[in-house]
Formats: C-alpha cells, structure tokens, sequence
C-alpha cells in the first residue's frame, strides 16, 4: 500500500533509560550539548538521501521559547542561542517524533521509546530545566493471541516511535504506539497501556490469515462530544478503519486492563471482548470502512478529516463520514493536511500516491459569490517547483501574519500571496538553495506568536523567514 508510505514513516531507534531525569544546568553541561549556541550542526552534514537526521517537529511554548524535536535530542530556541539536550544530558531519549503543550504549561515530547515531560513548575529557571522520562510498558497481559505471535507482536513494541500525542478534554495525555493506546496516569505519572491495541491487533491478524505486520493506529482526535476517534491503517489488507470510543467507555474496567477477567477463561474472554467490542464503534462512509490520516476542527466546530485509503475530504456527523465536495481530483487524492486561513477559506495537502507523487494542493472558498469554489495547485503552476524531488507532495501549511499561504512537502517550501494574483495568473515563490535553501524536503511549517515563519526539514535543517528573507541556523 504504497500511498500511505509517506504518511508513517515509523523510524527505528536504540530504547534507552527510563525514569526521573535528572536536572540539567545548561552553564554546566559536561558535553556542551546543553551549553546554547548559535546554530545547530549535523553530525553528518553530507549524508546522502534518504537522510539520517530530521528535524521532526516544533511547538512554541507559552514563554515564547521554540522547541524542536529532532533525531538528535532536543533544541530549545530562546531568541538568541539553540539548547541541544541528549541522553548524556539527561532526557531518556533523543528520537523525537512529536510535540504538543499542556494546558498547565508542560511540553510532552513524544519519542522512539516513550514520552518525555519537561515539568514547567519543577524547572527553577528556563537555565536549569527539569525532565521526566515516561516509559512505554509492554504488557503481554490480555493478549489472545498464540505464543508463536507474541514474539513477532511484542518483541520490538517497546523502541517504537509515539506516532500520536494529545491532551483531551479532562487534561488526559493519550498517546499511541503501533496498534496501542496508552494514557499517562495523574496519580502515578505512568504510561498505561489501555486493551484496544490487543483487540485491533487480533481483529488485524484474523482478516488477514495471520499476517502481523501493519502499521497501527496513525491518526487521533477527539470530536466536540469528548468521543476519541481513531484512524487504523495496515499494510497489504483491508483493514483500513475509523473506530470511535465514547467519552463515557475510556474509563470502562475492560478498555484500562482493570476489569480482572481471566482470560483464560473461555466464557471470562467472550465477556471481555465483547465489553471491548461494544466500547469501539466504527465510523463508515457510505456504509464502508474508511481511515482518516488528519483531522481539523474549524472556527465554527465543525470537523473536517482527510481520507486515506478512499481520498478526499470528509466532515462528520457523529456516526458517518460525509464527503464534502464533488471533485473528482480531491476526491481521488490523499490528504495530508488541512488548514483554515484567516479569510475562511480551507486548504488540502495531499500525500503521494501509488506512483509515489501527490496531487498538489486545493483551496475550498466556501463564501464565493455565485457558491463555494475550488482551486487547484500543482507544480505546474510553479507549486513548490523546480527542486530534485518537486512531486506534488505538500504535507505542511500555514499563513503568515501578512497572508500568505506556505507550502512545504517534498518539493521543499514556497509561499503564495492569496491577494497579489487573479485567476489564471497565479505566482508562487519558491526558496530554492539560491534563496537560502539547503533542503528538500519540509516536515513543518511553524508560525510564531510574532508572526515569523520556521520551517523544519530532513537533514537536520532549521530556517527562519523574517518577513524578507530565509534564514538559515545549520553550520
């Protein structure tokens, strides 16, 4: 299945320590990584594709710090100088695959390996930052599954990467990883993991004659009710669902492994799964099975997803998945991304297909006069053109403080002027490496509270765009 390649990339990295981190003084730091510099460096600057290092993802926290979660650890951006913490530094481990802020004021780093906090309130100062490393427990409990299974199931699940990370409604942090949903306890301040990985692994492994290898649970949020939705994909079957599970079940005794069934009991296991079964609806489109990979909750609180296995873009009404629009283009491509700009208007990356390219991007303005319209962009239109790997692959959007639409995917980064350009004379403006540009391929785009633009890229890139130009912070 080759169109969602692109969309999970799940990376292997080395499961290291575990446990409270020790606190870290960046004047201190035995290795320098902690010391603030300037720029970053690549350890392997000159690594041919596919690259080795990654910027991953960013967050800017409430006190206006940048935080970048990279393959080498993190960096923290103050305004003057990067912060590079490490495991010889004391975070648990470096691969970093998400970031998101509590509503107290703490950073979650999703990682290869766990979860790491970094705890705003036990941190003396932004100098002597303080760390909690989170494991992820592999638990074979519950698990109906043959003994010639588990090995290939569970042997490796520990030092795969967090692939979702979020805080619902109740301040509940919910990660997941591969086919589990975990969530961090309030009182032990442990990962726990819930039963419905074991079941969306069994119900996987029987549609598909016992065939483990998959992909997981790629896609989460939760819709206005508090419901947890969940988009399952694998790989080389059909097992490519959306499943809900209301706000009331995610304390059920059977989905926290607290319900004490034994289930080596025939009739205790029937009573399980079917407390299991009955807790997971799924969420069809025209009465079939469909996946979302991104999901956007408007101004107004409506939801929007993207369509993996069967494209296009989707709201939902509570129980189904509607298509939006009828467009034969969007609804064939995949989306990746969708944005709301300021004037209302909705913009769809797409994901590379079967041939491995994507399908540009579309712009839905549903307050055009004479009814709602849609815009086609693709590079040849000049989309992110004129790179090695320009494909049509945009993965990352976001508007600037002047309005400008970015664009940033495998065909590296550009910007379009939304008020500069009539119909049929649109004009993008690409960075390529005579602008400033090094890289290809953009992971995110980050607008900060001040209105400049950050860009992350593989190998190992940060850039800045002060209004007037990209900067560069790579030596």
């Amino acid at each position: 299945m080759k169109q969602v390649i692109s969309f999970i990339v799940l990376s292997a990295f080395t499961l290291l320590c575990f446990g409270q981190v020790k606190q870290v003084s960046e004047a201190n730091a035995e290795t320098g990584n902690a010391a603030g510099k300037s720029k970053i460096t690549n350890p392997e600057k000159n690594t041919p594709w596919p690259y080795k290092h990654s910027v991953n993802c960013s967050i800017q926290d409430k006190n206006g710090d940048i935080w970048f979660g990279t393959t080498d650890g993190l960096y923290r951006y103050n305004g003057k100088l990067f912060t590079n913490y490490k495991t010889i530094d004391g975070i648990s481990f470096e691969g970093m695959t998400k970031i998101i802020e509590d509503k107290a004021g703490n950073i979650y780093f999703g990682a290869t390996g766990g979860v790491i906090r970094y705890n705003i309130l036990q941190s003396k100062s932004r100098s002597n930052p303080s760390f909690t490393g989170i494991k992820i427990p592999v638990s074979m409990s519950n698990v109906n599954f043959s003994e010639s299974l588990k090995s290939n199931l569970y042997g490796n699940e520990s030092v795969k990467p967090v692939n979702q990370l979020m805080e619902d409604s109740k301040g509940i942090i919910r990660f997941t990883v591969g086919y589990h949903l975990y969530y961090i306890d309030k009182v032990t301040d442990d990962a726990r993991c819930t039963a419905i990985g074991n079941y969306l692994r069994n119900e996987k492994i029987q549609m598909s004659k016992g065939d483990p290898d998959d992909f997981g649970i790629t896609a989460m949020c939760e819709d206005p009710q508090g419901n947890i939705l969940l988009g399952v994909v694998s790989c080389g079957c059909c097992y490519n669902v959306t499943y809900k599970i209301n706000r009331e079940r995610l304390e059920h005794p059977c989905i926290l492994n607290n319900c004490h069934h034994d289930l080596s009991n025939p009739e205790d296991l029937a009573t399980h799964n079917s407390e299991i079964t009955a807790s997971l609806k799924k969420i069809t489109q025209e009465s079939t099975n469909m996946s979302f990979g991104t999901a956007l909750k408007d101004r107004h609180g409506n939801m929007w997803f993207g369509g993996v296995e069967k494209g296009g873009v989707y709201k939902y009404d509570g129980a189904h998945f509607i298509r939006c629009m009828d467009n034969e283009e969007l609804n064939k491509s995949i989306i990746s991304t969708i944005f709301e700009d300021s004037k209302g208007n909705f913009w769809f990356g797409t994901y590379a297909d079967s041939t491995l390219a994507g399908n540009g991007v579309f712009r839905y303005n549903p307050y055009a006069k004479g009814g709602s319209s849609i815009a086609h962009y693709t590079i040849k239109d000049g989309l992110c053109s004129n790179h090695p790997f320009s494909n049509d692959v945009i993965t990352s959007l976001n508007e600037d403080k002047t309005g400008k639409m970015w664009f940033g995917g495998d065909g590296g980064i550009c910007y379009y002027a939304t008020g500069a350009h009539n119909a049929g004379n649109v004009n993008f403006t690409n960075f390529r490496e005579e602008e400033g540009m090094n890289d290809d391929h953009v992971n995110f785009i980050l607008k900060t509270r001040s209105g400049e633009i950050w860009l992350g890229t593989w190998n190992l890139g940060i850039y800045k765009y002060d209004g007037k130009q990209l900067i560069s912070f790579n030596n």
